[in-house]
């Protein structure tokens, strides 16, 4: 449960973030959604790394239960976001680019790719 919730976690923390900045900062106008999507790899890859103080290992132990964990859950990351923007549009929220499915895909990708290749013949 911890590979799957963890990202999830971390991806609403990136969203609030994102946010926060966005207002910190007063910034408007274009955004280029190229830099978008390297900004929001970069902040998960950043957060990869941060979860490894939180659990230097894989919670999953199965090697096919952590492939399927590689393809499910940024799906899952990637749906939950969608729903979450649909949501937020419908009630007029503010809305980001990580609240998409593709933007909260690659998040998830990016994420569980770097605990799984980084974690997976790590012993505590």
């Amino acid at each position: 449960m911890g590979e799957v919730f963890g990202p999830l976690i971390f991806v609403l923390f990136a969203e609030s973030g994102v946010k926060s900045m966005i207002h910190a900062f007063d910034l408007k106008g274009p955004r280029v959604p190229v830099y978008a999507m390297l900004g929001y790899i970069i902040l998960a890859a950043m957060f990869a790394c941060l979860s490894f103080y939180l659990s230097s290992k894989l919670f999953i132990q199965d090697e096919t239960f952590q492939l399927l964990n590689l393809i499910f859950t940024p799906i899952a990351i990637g749906i939950i976001m969608a729903i979450k923007g649909k949501w937020l549009r419908k009630n007029d929220g503010e809305i980001i680019r990580l609240d998409t499915f593709w933007y909260g895909l690659v998040f998830g990708i990016v994420f569980v790719g770097i605990r799984y290749f980084s974690l997976r013949n790590f012993e505590v």
